[in-house]
């Protein structure tokens, strides 16, 4: 259950993205102008996605790194880890998991920013 909760924002972006690529390309072949349109509804959806993925981590339970903790190390236990060892370098450094649900959180936070403000192209974009 836990599982299906988690990537439940990624299958929205991903059904809404291809049911707009799908219409986006049936559209072009009548209308030439209709390209702004569907580009702006592309970034809605993903400025939604963003959104949601971060004020869903504005939680005690993720900015402490518990969930994240929980994730690697599972990715560990599972052999998926690609390698990395995340048991020995949460042994040598506790802390890892915090910075990486607090970068997580304002990373999601500084792209649905970026992305619902910013005009398209705007140097801030490219850095991203």
């Amino acid at each position: 259950l836990t599982a299906t909760i988690c990537f439940v924002n990624h299958e929205y972006l991903f059904s809404l993205l291809s049911v707009l690529t799908s219409l986006h390309y049936a559209v072009k072949l009548f209308k030439n102008n209709a390209e702004y349109g569907w580009v702006q509804a592309l970034r809605g959806q993903i400025i939604v996605v963003y959104f949601y993925a971060a004020l869903w981590k504005v939680n005690i339970d993720w900015l402490d790194g518990t969930i994240v903790k929980g994730i690697f190390l599972g990715f560990e236990e599972q052999g998926v880890a690609r390698n990395v060892p995340w048991s020995a370098i949460y042994q040598h450094e506790p802390s890892v998991f915090v910075f990486i649900a607090v970068v997580g959180c304002v990373l999601d936070g500084v792209l649905a920013y970026v992305l619902a403000f910013l005009p398209p192209g705007h140097k801030v974009q490219l850095l991203i």
